[in-house]
């Protein structure tokens, strides 16, 4: 109990610390790709499967998941009612991001995962076949040319 405590308190604040430090170094464009990390979920949902199992993590990784769409919504909301002055679009994207999180809660993300499963393979397939036709296809003779036994 004590290794993961210590863990707990190291590890977080460490990684948040890196972010930070990247930032300052690198620009604020590098310093926001690392703040966009899971940074803290990742770390959490470790500690989460170390103390209580990998089932309770699953779940709460989960609901991180879900958490982060929402707040996707929010971001596209806010975008998209900008122009109209920050409260209404403070407004707009917190409406947003109570019917997402809402709904998101209420659906499961196992069918979207197996779709995206699905795309994935179907993808790959035509992509395959795509290149099946492009090796079998007759190389074009040049113009002006005849054929063999012309």
């Amino acid at each position: 109990m004590t290794d993961t405590f210590v863990l707990k308190l190291v590890l977080t604040p460490l990684l948040i610390a890196a972010a930070s430090l990247a930032g300052r170094r690198w620009g604020p464009a590098v310093g926001g790709w690392f703040v966009g990390l899971p940074l803290t979920s990742g770390p959490i949902a470790l500690f989460l499967a170390l103390d209580h199992g990998a089932g309770f993590a699953a779940a709460a990784a989960v609901g991180s998941l879900t958490g982060a769409l929402a707040e996707a919504a929010f971001c596209l909301a806010y975008a998209a009612v900008a122009r109209a002055g920050w409260p209404r679009a403070l407004a707009a994207a917190t409406v947003t991001f109570a019917i997402a999180a809402a709904l998101l809660q209420r659906a499961s993300l196992a069918p979207a995962a197996a779709a995206v499963r699905r795309s994935r393979r179907w993808c790959s397939r035509w992509r395959s076949c795509r290149a099946g036709r492009r090796a079998r296809r007759p190389r074009r003779r040049p113009r002006g040319t005849c054929p063999r036994g012309w």
